[in-house]
Order: C-alpha cells, then structure tokens, then sequence
C-alpha cells in the first residue's frame, strides 16, 4: 500500500504568494512522484473530486476511471490497482484528504472504507486548527524573538517548519503501516487482531496531536514565556509509550524491537513529548538504515548524573 496526506494552505490562495495551495506528503513510494503528480490529484483528480462531493472516492481500476491522474512518463506513480480518497473535514470545513493505493483491481472493499474514514476523522481531530498549514505557518511566523534580529528570526522559521514535515512523516508511516496490517487481518476474519493494530494507528494520531499542540504553543514566546512543559517523567512509562508509537514500523520492516531498560531508573524532569519526539525519530532513523530481520534496540541506564539514552541498530553507520 502507498498513500499521501494533504493538508489545504488557504494563505497560500493570496496573489503574492506563489505556493501551491497544499502540502502533500507522500509515504510508501520508492521515489517521490513529484510536484506535478500532486497538482494534477488536488486539481482535478481524486482529491479534487473528494474535496468537491465532500465524500469518499473510490476508484476500483485506475487504468480506466478518468477520475485518476496518468503520467505515463513518471514511472514512480501507480498506474494500475485502486485508489480510495477520503476527505478530511472539521464540522463543514474541508481541510484535507488523505489518500491510500493498493495494487490490486477493485481490492478495497465497504469495510476498508469505513476503516480509513475512521482514522481519517482521528486525523482531522488532532490536527483541528493548525491542520491547515497556513495556520501553522502562521504560528511559525508570529514565533519570533523580539530581541533577535529580522535575520536570525527567519532562520529559525524555516529550521522549525523543515522539522516540523520531518516530525510528520514518522507517525503517518505508522498510521499507513498499521491500516495495511488491519485490512489483511479484517480479509482473513481477524477482528479482535485488527483492533489491536488500529490501536497503534490511534497512539500515532494522539501523537499527530502532540505536535500540533508544540506548534501552538510557539504563540507563547511572543510574551516572553517558556514553551517547555515540565513535569515527573517516569521513564519506563515515557519509553514504553515509545516502542508502541514506533512498533508498527519495525513490524512492517521484519525487525524485532527491543527495549532494554534498567530496573533501577529513577523519576526525572521534563518535557515528555519533546523527549518521546527524538525518540521516535532516533528509532524510525535506525529502522531506516537497519537490514531486514536486524534488530533495533532502546536502551536506558543511570549514571552518577545523568540518564543515557541509546538507539542502537545493524545499519552500515557514518564513515569517519
């Protein structure tokens, strides 16, 4: 299965501004299909029929529904299967659509549609708000330091939006991983099974949810006001919640992920999200680099001072 999210940009509709208006992200594709693939779907085809008939699309042979968007000379785009399109909507408000390809004719069926409406509504629920990229660009550009320079404050605008699409990509592989596990399981009978992987799929959306928040919070520096929440961490709490977040993605690449924790870690200080953050991307980077069948592994011990956190993997590593 392969897909994309799109997230709709209304500040981008204003003449002076030369962006498209969306930001489309892409996951599962052995290369990016590119900028033109992404207009033709959100211009006129399956996200702009979505977004129109404010209901799912579905298409069940892309080789002769006119609804679906060919370029024969891209080769990295699917040019046989079926294609699902659900819009993502906020009360009336359209603020995006995400996308699912699977390979085989007419291989989505009633209960796969009602699966990926489900998340989908999960999806425009944690993203309510700041969803549409102008209001996150928006936040961005109020989140500037007053004693900074004019320089140095746009720096830091475009080093927090790169992190941001970076931060996003790993929690909708997990969604993407965890729906294609749930579908195999719902064609062999395997509800209860399915259940627990849409459970994953609902840990990456409460963590869509998270980041949101954190990009929000940016408003908080205009007054001079930290936007570190910190509170007790329990950390074998705070890492376990890591893995599950994680989990589908080792899963989904043949590897085993283990957690090795001392027994005798202590109550720490700090921001719980920020720290799962890094985690998270630590460990989607490591399974990236790693082999299939390698081994992952997350591991804590105390030291005198300090705590040491460590993802360890079988990847090739960074030459010296």
């Amino acid at each position: 299965s392969r897909g994309c999210l799109l997230l709709l940009d209304r500040r981008a509709d204003a003449k002076a501004d030369e962006r498209p208006p969306y930001r489309m992200f892409f996951s599962g594709f052995d290369q990016h299909p590119g900028d033109a693939f992404a207009e033709r779907l959100y211009s006129h085809g399956i996200i702009a029929y979505a977004l129109y008939e404010r209901r799912p699309i579905l298409i069940r042979d892309l080789r002769y529904d006119p609804r679906y968007t060919h370029l024969d000379s891209n080769p990295a785009i699917p040019t046989q299967g079926a294609a699902l399109a659900v819009p993502l909507r906020l009360h009336d408000d359209m603020i995006g659509a995400l996308v699912f390809f699977r390979d085989e004719v007419d291989s989505i069926s009633d209960d796969h549609v009602r699966l990926i409406e489900m998340l989908s509504q999960g999806i425009a629920g944690a993203l309510r708000g700041a969803t549409q990229v102008d209001g996150l660009q928006n936040t961005i550009a109020n989140a500037n330091y007053r004693r900074m320079a004019a320089a140095a404050t746009e720096q830091i605008q475009r080093d927090l939006l790169d992190m941001t699409v970076h931060d996003l990509r790993a929690p909708i592989s997990v969604i993407q991983n965890s729906l294609t596990a749930a579908e195999r399981l719902i064609e062999n009978g395997s509800s209860e099974s399915a259940a627990e992987i849409l459970h994953s799929a609902g840990h990456s959306v409460r963590q869509l949810s998270r980041m949101v928040k954190s990009l929000l919070d940016l408003g908080r520096l205009e007054n001079g006001r930290a936007i570190i929440n910190r509170q007790p961490i329990q950390l074998h709490q705070m890492l376990s919640e890591a893995v599950g977040l994680v989990r589908p993605l080792t899963q989904a690449a043949d590897q085993t992920l283990v957690l090795d924790l001392n027994t005798l870690l202590p109550t720490i200080e700090g921001d719980p999200d920020m720290i799962i953050r890094v985690i998270v991307n630590l460990i989607e980077n490591a399974t990236k680099y790693s082999p299939r069948g390698g081994i992952v592994t997350l591991a804590a011990r105390a030291q005198t001072d300090f705590i040491v956190i460590s993802v360890i993997d079988q990847g090739p590593g960074i030459p010296p």
